[in-house]
């Protein structure tokens, strides 16, 4: 495969119209020095998609009393009631000339969220974008190497709560900045528990991240494994905390499983969990036999080079990603379900595949009895003949 070959495959598998929003999200993104890549088990196509989507996720919520910099990181904004779920100032540690801050957390009955920071006593500069007196996330490869110096850092891809190991879970992210403090690293972490099957009980939990002092994680492995493959607890490199995880009553899980008859497709959202800051909607999508075959028949089987070979093989995803992507929020007459605030909803997939996806919203204060996810017409309202019900 030559590089001409690549560049029009490439070319022919995202010859589509790209929203507005997206367009300017990934331009912004662009802009930033060097950002570390987030660690997402999601494939490689998909991630561009989903990197750029959680960016515009929440940039237009309504804030919440205090800004909570873990959101504005994250998120582009603080959600509303992100102080009922967030705590702040939660532990120090010191490694050598590094004290490693846990500035924030919470847990919002499926997400943790962590912000924490190294602040490296002996740097007198300020790092990230911040060198270049520019207020945004984003770090360079010489912030990286400050690091590495100290000896500090994520060294292993698990974390422990109350001593039990956690698998990292797939759709959780970092992002990296710099600040107003000389030798200052803030580090902005999002962790899907959910996706590992892991609610957390009411009250406090103890976690455990591996940022401090590095250790050799293959040597780790093989000396911290029981019989049972359970990798302990560190004693060394770990960083500790307290949280409060008091969410179970704010949680509401409904399954409405309607199912849906679309032009392509069958749709139904099997589980809808209403937290205090967000709305998870877990559809189940199943392509129809005759759609694909008809796809295929006018498609092919993926993009080709100049001499047939499939670059990129096609999948049902193909037939309902626009619709997707412009699915909106509605009531049962198909009109917008707009904010009750100087806020608008934005949102967007979390997380796609040819059998699934997952649509994350705003906090809804009071969700209208009946809802819909669908595309809007021309005149702006709800087309009904391609909506899913989630409520």
């Amino acid at each position: 495969m030559n590089d001409a070959a690549l560049k029009e495959g490439l070319l022919a598998l995202f010859d589509r119209e790209i929203p507005a929003a997206f367009h300017d999200a990934v331009t912004d993104s662009l802009r930033r020095l060097d950002q570390p890549p987030r660690r997402m088990r999601v494939s490689a196509r998909r991630l561009a998609i989903l990197t750029a989507l959680l960016a515009l996720l929440l940039g237009a919520m309504a804030y919440a009393a205090t800004r909570w910099r873990v959101f504005d990181a994250l998120f582009g904004a603080t959600p509303q009631n992100a102080d009922q779920v967030m705590q702040s100032n939660l532990g120090v540690t010191t490694v050598g000339d590094v004290d490693i801050i846990v500035r924030e957390a919470g847990y919002d009955g499926m997400t943790l969220y962590v912000a924490f920071s190294y602040v490296m006593k002996d740097v007198d500069e300020c790092l990230g974008m911040y060198r270049f007196g520019e207020a945004q996330s984003g770090c360079t490869s010489e912030d990286l190497e400050l690091l590495n110096d100290h000896n500090v850092g994520w060294w292993i891809d698990q974390l422990w709560i109350n001593g039990e190991c956690v698998d990292m879970p797939c759709n959780s992210s970092e992002t990296y900045s710099g600040s107003e403090t000389p030798g200052e690293l803030m580090v902005f972490q999002s962790w899907r528990l959910d996706n590992e099957g892991l609610y957390l009980p009411d009250g406090d939990v103890r976690v455990t991240l591996p940022i401090g002092e590095r250790q050799d994680f293959m040597a780790y492995y093989e000396t911290h494994t029981d019989a049972q493959g359970r990798l302990a607890e560190p004693d060394r490199g770990g960083v500790s905390f307290t949280l409060n995880t008091s969410m179970r009553g704010q949680v509401v899980v409904e399954e409405p499983c309607v199912r849906a008859d679309l032009p392509s497709l069958w749709a139904q959202a099997s589980r809808v969990v209403y937290t205090p800051i967000l709305t998870y909607v877990t559809l189940d999508l199943e392509a129809k036999p005759e759609a694909w075959e008809a796809f295929v028949a006018e498609y092919g089987e993926g993009v080709t080079d100049e001499s047939g070979e499939v670059l990129f093989a096609y999948t049902p995803l193909e037939l309902y990603m626009d619709w997707i992507w412009n699915l909106q929020l509605v009531d049962g007459q198909g009109r917008p379900v707009e904010a009750q605030d100087d806020g608008f909803f934005v949102y967007g997939p979390s997380a796609v595949g040819d059998d699934g996806a997952e649509i994350l919203l705003p906090y809804l204060e009071d969700p209208p009895a009946e809802m819909y996810l669908a595309p809007l017409t021309a005149q702006g309202v709800g087309d009904m003949s391609q909506a899913v019900r989630i409520r």
